[in-house]
């Protein structure tokens, strides 16, 4: 069975907080989400499957964690960014207490 993740509506990292946005609104063509560091927003595609909207999610957290460190260079390795946010995704639906 199929483990949904509720979004958060905001989050505090590194001292800031950042607004997680449900919106197609400045999202270029085919993208299902967007991290805008001066914003300080994750935008996220509502019309995609609930299923992948976590993945996306926690996509543009680490970019806004990459961010955050300092590591802006390592933002643009989309393979990297998207690998370390779908092990937090599966992490994420996942853990047992």
């Amino acid at each position: 069975m199929a483990k949904y993740v509720r979004l958060p509506k905001s989050f505090e990292l590194m001292g800031h907080t950042w607004q997680v946005v449900q919106t197609a609104e400045k999202l270029s063509d085919g993208d299902l989400g967007h991290c805008s560091q001066n914003e300080l927003t994750i935008r996220i595609d509502p019309n995609q499957p609930a299923i992948t909207k976590s993945h996306t999610f926690f996509h543009e957290l680490v970019h806004a964690i990459l961010f955050a460190l300092g590591k802006e260079e390592l933002n643009s390795d989309e393979g990297l960014v998207d690998a370390i946010g779908g092990a937090l995704d599966q992490y994420h639906k996942t853990k047992k207490y």
